[in-house]
């Protein structure tokens, strides 16, 4: 089934048109040719809006359908999750507060979003009075070469300057504001996140205090109606009104009108411009059941009836109160999606050091400014511990760098001058400066983020059951009620029959409005606007006792689509954490033994805080405590510890015996460097061990070669199991990671996975997946970490493991609450069997 949204051109030769704009939408100057309308495609721009107020697919479809029909627009992408969208428009035609009037007037809340514009910034000024201040920031500013255009809001106190990034930076504006007396700071990236949180959150508290509000109603009628003693309720107090008519009515209408009320405003947009949503399906089902009720009453006090009148007061409180409590839900799913890019944001550090040489002094400097100010060119120094604000490469010191968050490599990568490194990863224990290529909206995580945000805007969900069949049935009904209708209006006009327990005081043409109207009330829309969020409910309820969170509806009209699962590998088919595999003592026993070696090991490892280390120390305390039951792991004691950058660590051991020993540990540079010789039998070793994808390390005492260790990403356990089963349900499987090739071959063989995708960025892993679509296949992608968050939201289905981070987890549509991969196979299932159910619903719903 096609996604809710399309992307359209319109041909060029679209007719200009005619009507007048209105006051103060006219296109910037300079736009508008009164020689000529030929529209040329270099001459577009694009206009990113923020779209709150819908609610389903067949509201993206009424956008966009809508916009469509307006000449001047050539292209449209709405999402529904993302609440955005983005429109190419000519601008000779039209200006970007059109097109937010064209949305306003579908009963949508539009306005204009951070739009696409390279070179462009935002800055907050401090210190304006008067005009005559933001008159000389604007001609002192455009005269900066390099700046294309100035304007500055005195009072907003907001400053949006369009520069060429190739001759100027951020950094040269602000100190130029700076340096007329003001104060500039860049607006903050994260405020429109926050004000967009605002509304979701306003929106998420509006729909919860409508559905609390219609339940109290609904739930008291329910008792009226229902569970009150039958004499109660049929009491009379006047010929034709009943108590529980009369309780009914004033329970319904603050229901039907006040809570109703927003359903009442978008079906009327909605038909307004041809539209047959799920709202206009409420509105008619709703107001018929309302207002029969009524003039049944009425009807029946005008006649003296002595019989209790037919209502359906409490059909209509009751369908609302359902369908709140279904957008209150869907609200939340949609807020916790949005987390995301909010947290993307945050890995970037808000501050960093700059390195300046004093220009009277010659001395370098230091100078901590706010990371959105750093230019290409900059050198910054990174303390321990500290995260990289900008992408650049190292000019001085070496260190490791945790770039798990970004590449997926589960170790810390060792860097030297002449490495790069990239904004958002975490600094080890070195020290280094290094200058920077790449800053802004030009780094790798600021790239992951747009990735993000382009795969929930481009990808919507699966068009929403629903809704299409809520656009063939509603004219269905309402055609099938007036035939009902007309068919006894002819019977009782043709002839004097009469149906069986017919009231002689009922008037035959009223009785014939009737069972038209019972038609339609009875049909539309109770059941149909019941069967998906009571299949929802209770599906995504049963997942969530299993320990599987389903956000909304989206992922269940997928899954029984699925022809293709992709893995990531570190921390989602592995555990995440290296740990030895087992070890080789090449050294003769009357020299070192066993017990020793691990003994020296442990302990010139105890004292390194790299993951590596960690595992080798608990490592060698388990072998030796195992030997030993009671006797303490390490008998040795540790002098002197040195960290080697990028080669490993050496450590003079005092041993149990009172001699000194010199322990190194790690790889054939450090044994060189500490002259030992490596060996043949020791390469050999080496080579067989990588072969298998494992990481070795080599150990030297008293600069004779001692033996080496092997350590692996160990596979989760029943990873191998979970793919067989996925593959019993007609799946095909592969895995993309971006570890080295002979890691990721080995951890698939173990796995049994075939089709291997090693070394991947987080952008290829976008690509491989959009590549996987369009050669048919609906891919179900499983991921925990940030750089697996693009390619999560790309796919039809993500999924993120017990663990993952949060942006991962914002990003994905299904989250695994259980460290058990197995899950995955849950997921399929479950989501098969709710979307089979909810089919079933709309089958018994239209019958």
């Amino acid at each position: 089934m096609p996604a809710p949204h399309a992307t359209w051109a319109v041909p060029a030769s679209t007719p200009s048109p005619t009507a007048s704009k209105p006051p103060g939408t006219l296109p910037p100057a300079g736009r508008l040719s009164t020689s000529s309308s030929v529209y040329t495609a270099d001459s577009s721009r694009t206009a990113v809006l923020n779209v709150r107020g819908m609610t389903c697919a067949s509201c993206v479809a009424t956008i966009e359908n809508s916009l469509r029909r307006e000449p001047g627009i050539l292209a449209c992408s709405v999402a529904l999750l993302a609440e955005s969208a983005e429109v190419r428009y000519d601008p000779q035609r039209l200006a970007p507060a059109d097109i937010v009037s064209m949305i306003d007037d579908l009963g949508f809340e539009a306005e204009l979003g951070a739009q696409k514009v390279d070179g462009a910034v935002d800055l907050k000024i401090f210190g304006m009075t008067c005009s005559s201040c933001s008159g000389t920031i604007e001609r002192e500013v455009g005269q900066l070469d390099g700046v294309t255009s100035v304007a500055v809001n005195l009072l907003g106190e907001v400053g949006h300057i369009v520069y060429d990034k190739n001759k100027l930076g951020v950094r040269d504006l602000v100190e130029k504001i700076e340096s007329l007396g003001f104060d500039a700071l860049v607006c903050d990236s994260g405020s429109n996140m926050q004000v967009e949180s605002l509304h979701r959150t306003k929106e998420i508290q509006s729909w919860r205090t409508a559905f609390w509000t219609s339940l109290l109603f609904s739930g008291s009628l329910m008792i009226v109606t229902m569970l009150l003693p039958r004499f109660i309720v049929n009491h009379m107090f006047c010929p034709g009104i009943t108590f529980g008519g009369a309780m009914a009515l004033a329970l319904a209408t603050p229901v039907q009108f006040g809570v109703g009320q927003r359903f009442y405003s978008t079906a009327y947009k909605a038909l307004k411009h041809g539209s047959y949503t799920m709202d206009v399906l409420v509105v008619m089902g709703t107001s018929i059941a309302y207002f029969f009720s009524v003039a049944s009453i009425l009807y029946s006090f005008s006649i003296g009836s002595m019989e209790p009148p037919e209502i359906f007061f409490e059909t209509s409180a009751s369908l609302i109160t359902f369908v709140t409590l279904g957008r209150y839900l869907e609200n939340l799913a949609k807020a916790r999606t949005s987390t995301a890019l909010s947290t993307l944001i945050s890995l970037t550090p808000s501050n960093a050091v700059l390195l300046q040489v004093d220009k009277d002094t010659k001395a370098t400097v230091e100078r901590k400014i706010p990371s959105e100010l750093i230019q290409p060119g900059d050198l910054i120094k990174v303390v321990p511990g500290e995260r990289i604000p900008a992408d650049g490469v190292i000019e001085f010191g070496t260190t490791s760098v945790d770039e798990s968050l970004v590449t997926g490599e589960s170790l810390p990568i060792s860097k030297a001058v002449g490495d790069a490194v990239i904004a958002g990863t975490t600094n080890g224990a070195g020290m280094f400066h290094f200058r920077a290529t790449r800053v802004g909206s030009d780094t790798t995580v600021s790239q992951i983020l747009k990735l993000v945000s382009d795969a929930q805007t481009s990808k919507a969900p699966v068009q929403d059951l629903a809704d299409r069949v809520a656009s063939v049935f509603v004219p269905g009904v309402i055609i099938l009620g007036t035939l009902t209708f007309l068919f006894w209006a002819a019977v009782f006009a043709t002839s004097s029959w009469s149906p069986p327990h017919f009231d002689p005081a009922l008037s035959r043409f009223f009785f014939a409005v009737q069972l038209g109207i019972s038609v339609v009330v009875v049909a539309c829309p109770c059941a149909l606007g019941l069967a998906t969020p009571t299949a929802v409910m209770v599906g995504t309820g049963v997942g969530a006792q299993l320990g599987i969170l389903i956000k909304g509806s989206g992922p269940l009209s997928v899954a029984h689509r699925l022809t293709k699962v992709a893995f990531d590998k570190t921390g989602t088919l592995t555990v995440g954490k290296m740990a030895v595999s087992g070890y080789s003592k090449s050294i003769a026993d009357d020299l070192l033994s066993r017990a020793e070696f691990l003994d020296l090991v442990g302990v010139a490892e105890s004292g390194s805080e790299h993951p590596i280390g960690r595992s080798i120390t608990e490592f060698c305390a388990t072998e030796l405590a195992a030997a030993a039951t009671g006797v303490p792991a390490f008998r040795s004691t540790m002098e002197r510890f040195e960290v080697v950058p990028g080669q490993g660590i050496r450590a003079d051991i005092r041993r149990a015996n009172g001699s000194l020993a010199e322990v190194l540990v790690g790889n054939p540079g450090l044994m060189t460097a500490g002259g030992c010789a490596v060996g043949e039998e020791a390469e050999a070793e080496m080579r067989r061990q990588e072969a298998g994808g494992l990481t070795v390390v080599l150990v030297a005492v008293n600069t004779v070669m001692a033996g080496t260790l092997a350590l692996a990403d160990r596979v989760k356990p029943g990873a191998a199991e979970t793919v067989a089963r996925l593959r019993a349900l007609g799946l095909g499987v592969c895995m993309i990671t971006g570890d080295q090739r002979l890691t990721a071959e080995a951890v698939a063989r173990a796995c049994g996975v075939s089709e291997v995708h090693a070394e991947v960025s987080p952008n290829g892993k976008r690509l491989l997946v959009e590549q996987m679509q369009a050669a048919g296949h609906r891919v179900l992608m499983v991921g925990d970490g940030v750089n697996d968050s693009a390619s999560l939201a790309q796919s039809d289905l993500g999924v993120a493991v017990y663990g993952g981070t949060d942006v991962a987890i914002g990003a994905a549509s299904v989250v695994l609450m259980r460290d058990d991969i197995s899950q995955i196979v849950t997921v399929v299932d479950l989501c098969r069997r709710i979307y089979a159910r909810i089919k079933l619903n709309f089958l018994w719903a239209t019958v």
